[in-house]
């Protein structure tokens, strides 16, 4: 019963995806497909290459998890909640739905809306702008390569996490939450990738030299991550409805 509630709360959003929402999914599309092509393009010693690449990552892994199908039914203003969640969060807890249902409904619309953005922004990147790639379209280090961003972007799942329910009070701690992370990633990043690994380049140009040398390794690899992200939100996901639901 719970498997067929998140394929139906799943379906139900996507039935309600408006022309705003497919517009802004591919302004977002194009825009990450020129950034890509861009740092993918660009060559060891410039200046600009860490900073780039840095921020590359950062909004994947920040961003792409937090855009939201715009359906006409799902409008927070008609609703005069004071809970920082999506629309579409928010309008079905009022159904009598279980939250782990809804909560399990997110991250799988969240998951299918990243491997389809990943999947379309790197195809536009290799097909349009093939010189920084020593693959082509559809051969097996393009698929290995495809697979680790795919795998990258699903850690922007976490989103749905917070849609369980932060209330506006918590508003100034989630945005310290969000600097505390980018900070520590800032420095995670030069620590370990600039200081300590012995690769004279950046991670995009790493993932794109090892997909091709390496490209079963790679597919391995992004099915490792996927598989350990996705355990790990779920879990957390539960656990904070359960908290939620023992404060109550």
């Amino acid at each position: 019963m719970m498997i067929r509630d998140v394929f139906r709360l799943a379906w139900s959003e996507w039935k309600s995806v408006s022309v705003r929402g497919v517009v802004s999914a591919l302004f977002v599309l194009i825009c990450y497909a020129i950034l890509l092509a861009f740092v993918a393009g660009l060559g060891e010693g410039e200046g600009i290459v860490l900073g780039l690449d840095f921020w590359f990552i950062l909004a994947i892994i920040l961003w792409l998890g937090m855009s939201q199908f715009s359906g006409e039914p799902f409008n927070l203003t008609k609703m005069n909640d004071d809970i920082l969640s999506t629309p579409f969060y928010r309008y079905m807890r009022r159904l009598p739905v279980s939250e782990l249902s809804l909560f399990r409904s997110r991250l799988l619309v969240k998951a299918v809306y990243l491997t389809v953005l990943m999947l379309a922004m790197v195809s536009l990147a290799v097909i349009f702008v093939p010189e920084p790639f020593p693959f082509s379209f559809g051969d097996q280090p393009f698929i290995s390569f495809v697979a680790f961003w795919i795998a990258v972007a699903m850690i922007s799942t976490m989103n749905a996490i917070n849609e369980i329910g932060y209330n506006m009070k918590e508003n100034t701690k989630m945005n310290l939450k969000a600097a505390a992370w980018m900070i520590g990633f800032l420095v995670l990043y030069l620590v370990i990738w600039v200081w300590l690994v012995p690769y004279n380049g950046t991670i995009m140009r790493f993932t794109i030299d090892y997909s091709e040398a390496h490209p079963t390794v790679m597919l391995a690899i992004a099915g490792a991550i996927v598989i350990v992200t996705l355990v790990i939100f779920e879990y957390s996901g539960r656990q904070k409805i359960r908290k939620q639901r023992n404060g109550r």
